[in-house]
């Protein structure tokens, strides 16, 4: 914050004015002022230097980008490209920058439509409004009053069309506190308002919608600093998140800054890193995401670092900004929150344990400075958090979580060696390091996590336990309500012992009902009749019809449930028929909701044969069918579970003795089955739910999978991965027993003998 900026906010707190009022004809007046401008300038040579250099490398890139001399791969970047040549004109005065800077300002919001393919529709318009924004404020002195005129009236009616899209046109994103929709385009609409503000009297009001959203937003954020929609998007999420943080405590008088979820979300970041890490591949992520960030996260560390002197978030944005991914994306923003006064840590001084009690997840490691160091990371949540999700009624944004529960990822020299497949179009449990029961994985599985089925039945596993030892690690996570409660899994409780620096035990605890049964039916496994038809994502859509199975399970008295969305209230008519009879009718009421709805039915009895049908007559305008089910908790079935490990498919996998060795790159990874060792053990290359979504996707895994046997109805599992350099000997004399709640294991590694007693009941570990 400049002195300028902090005189106003000092002035605002004494007064009650905002310091907005203040600037009404000042420019520049977001994010920088002349001061800071000033101050920036001086510091290229000094402090500076190492960002301005990278950056100035990018600026062809850039400007051939702008001039179309070079192709514009995400439409997106057409309003990122205004604040970036902007600022470089800032820093230079360079009369050419300047031109190029106008002239991207000029055509972005000229007569081209801001709209893209449908991939992007929704993201396109906030990125061109923060764009906009921020390249008529800097620039403004620049400009000709025409210019100035042209641009300020399609940056005002692009903010009024956002404004109305979110206060009377239901967009879906409106009130989802956690998606990064949400953020960037109400970000977008927050700039566009300061830019026009004492210009455009709609400005005030478009603020105001701003601050409203992002104050319940801020509220709700995981206080822990996690995210719920993986490492990836909550960067892109908190780009807009910080950013307007910044807007609100210069310009609004508002210091958001004491939420915890700002606290921490360094720390959140810190924990991803990978031991080793390249431009392509630095961070263990769960959801859908790649093995990194959407893009540097350096911009929003070196923030966090200057308001918080946190020495760590220092460190990070450094370590990840030397691996040369995204200084040419964002680097004005890494040069505005860059503070050389805060000293980076050394990784010496990191902690190697987190545990994130809000989104359930741990992440344990050997070493932060040995490349070849174990990092094992476990997710064990409720799909939006500890605190928000019993309250909830509806889901406040975690359309990218992923139905893995219980699932844990390991990397270890150099390779990640049990692997999440990332990006994945429709969302299973089969995909994921976790188990399975009576052939069903968790709920949320279909296109998109499906929350609404989450939060009606109760979606609510958790870490129960979690410690950190100089020698070892050890988390629990209760997994069972993951799991739809009809299935009559009554305890799935998953036990994780890391022995530093490169053993990791798994214990499970399963009972298992021999009542219980669900039957999942996807959009493509239905049958059509009337004007229904499946759209070319499987949807069911059109303007009435219906959709129908034909039931092929045991008899007896079953529910049915669909979800499905429809975003005009009461509009619609539906119903449940079996059989040709109507078992359920309903109409939807979501004045506040504008995600997929869930119906359920009364009891009915199923026989083979029976036709279970959705109906919509009418179908709301834009509705679609998403996903059926049929299921009973008093109809017998078989018990049965399967453990799930997934390799990279380029891993090769063979059974030597007892166990399976598992080697890629230079690292191996060794399975051995302690208990019970009966069962079915089949491995093989396994195909990936839609991985289409996203080319970095696994579109295979090399997958394990094991069905071990039932005494009654409980199970007890323990498993142990030993990794290592493929030029290292496997663990020798492995012994273990498993009595009870008790696992003793012993074994001997380079001729030294090693041993340990467990209790998981009471998690307890005696190491020798």
């Amino acid at each position: 914050m400049s002195s300028m900026a902090a005189l106003l906010l000092a002035v605002a707190v004494s007064t009650g004015a905002t310091p907005i009022e203040s600037l009404k004809d000042v420019h520049p007046r977001l994010l920088l002022d002349a001061a800071r401008v000033q101050a920036l300038r001086a510091s290229l040579e000094t402090t500076h230097r190492f960002l301005w250099e990278r950056y100035r490398a990018d600026l062809p890139r850039m400007i051939a980008v702008s001039k179309r001399l070079a192709p514009l791969d995400d439409a997106r970047y057409d309003g990122d490209l205004v604040p970036e040549l902007a600022f470089a004109w800032l820093m230079t005065g360079d009369p050419e920058l300047l031109e190029v800077a106008r002239a991207q300002l000029l055509r972005l919001t000229s007569g081209e439509a801001w709209d893209a393919n449908e991939d992007l529709v929704y993201l396109v318009p906030g990125h061109y409004l923060f764009g906009a924004a921020l390249g008529y404020d800097w620039l403004y002195t620049a400009l000709t009053s025409d210019e100035r005129s042209r641009v300020a009236e399609r940056l005002g009616r692009e903010a009024e069309a956002q404004h109305r899209r979110i206060v009377s046109d239901r967009i879906w994103w409106r009130n989802q506190y956690y998606q990064n929709h949400s953020h960037s385009n109400t970000c977008g609409l927050a700039f566009a308002a300061a830019a026009l503000y004492g210009e455009d009297e709609r400005a005030p009001l478009w603020l105001r919608t701003a601050e409203e959203f992002f104050a319940r937003a801020f509220e709700l954020m995981p206080a822990d600093g996690g995210s719920l929609e993986g490492y990836a998007y909550a960067g892109y999420g908190a780009e807009y998140l910080l950013n307007y943080a910044q807007l609100s405590r210069d310009l609004l008088g508002r210091d958001l800054s004491g939420h915890a979820w700002m606290r921490s979300f360094a720390s959140y970041l810190l924990h991803g890193l990978l031991p080793k890490r390249t431009a392509s591949e630095w961070a263990m992520t769960f959801g859908d995401a790649p093995r990194r960030g959407w893009t540097s996260t350096a911009q929003h560390l070196f923030n966090l670092a200057g308001l918080y002197r946190d020495g760590a978030a220092q460190w990070i944005a450094q370590t990840t900004l030397a691996l040369g991914e995204g200084i040419g994306s964002r680097g004005w923003m890494m040069m505005l929150g860059y503070d050389p006064a805060v000293v980076p840590v050394q990784p010496s001084a990191l902690p190697l344990f987190a545990h994130f009690d809000e989104i359930g997840q741990a992440m344990m490691r050997s070493s932060w400075a040995d490349e070849d160091a174990t990092l094992v990371g476990f997710k064990c949540g409720p799909f939006m958090g500890r605190s928000r999700s019993r309250g909830a009624v509806y889901d406040y944004g975690t359309g990218h979580q992923h139905p893995d529960a219980g699932s844990f990822q390991l990397f270890s020299h150099g390779q990640f060696l049990a692997i999440d497949p990332l990006y994945t179009g429709y969302k299973l449990s089969a995909d994921h390091n976790t188990m399975l029961f009576k052939g069903r994985g968790q709920l949320g599985e279909q296109a998109g996590f499906g929350s609404v089925e989450a939060l009606h039945f109760g979606h609510f596993p958790e870490v129960v336990h979690a410690r950190f030892e100089r020698d070892h690690d050890l988390v629990v996570g209760d997994v069972t309500r993951a799991y739809h409660p009809a299935l009559g899994l009554r305890r799935f409780v998953r036990h994780l012992l890391f022995v530093k620096p490169d053993i990791l035990l798994v214990a499970d605890q399963v009972t298992l009902d021999g009542r219980g049964v669900v039957h999942d039916y996807p959009p493509a496994m239905l049958r059509t009749a009337g004007a229904l038809t499946h759209a070319p994502n499987d949807y069911v859509v059109g303007p009435e019809g219906e959709a129908f199975l034909e039931f092929e399970g045991e008899p007896g008295s079953y529910r049915v449930s669909a979800v499905y969305l429809d975003n005009v209230p009461e509009a619609g008519a539906y119903s449940f028929e079996v059989d040709a009879q109507t078992v359920h009718r309903w109409k939807s009421h979501n004045q506040d909701v504008d995600d997929h709805l869930i119906a359920v039915s009364p009891p009915v009895a199923l026989r083979r044969g029976s036709r279970v049908a959705f109906r919509g007559a009418p179908m709301a305008a834009g509705a679609r069918l998403v996903k059926m089910s049929v299921f009973s908790e008093t109809v017998e079935a078989p018990r049965k579970a399967e453990w799930l490990l997934h390799l990279d498919p380029k891993a090769v996998l063979r059974q030597i003795g007892e166990r399976l060795e598992a080697t890629l790159g230079g690292a191996s990874l060794d399975i051995h089955r302690l208990a019970p060792r009966e069962g079915r053990l089949d491995f093989g290359l396994h195909d990936v739910a839609k991985p289409e979504v996203e080319p970095f996707t696994f579109r295979q895994t090399r997958r394990i999978r094991y069905e071990p046997p039932f005494e009654g109805q409980d199970l007890m599992m323990l498993t142990l991965l030993y990794a290592r350099a493929s030029s290292s000997p496997a663990l020798d004399e492995l012994i273990a027993t498993l009595q009870g709640s008790h696992a003793s294991v012993s074994w001997s590694r380079y001729g030294t003998r090693a041993s340990l007693e467990w209790d998981l009941d009471r998690r307890t570990v005696k190491l020798r």
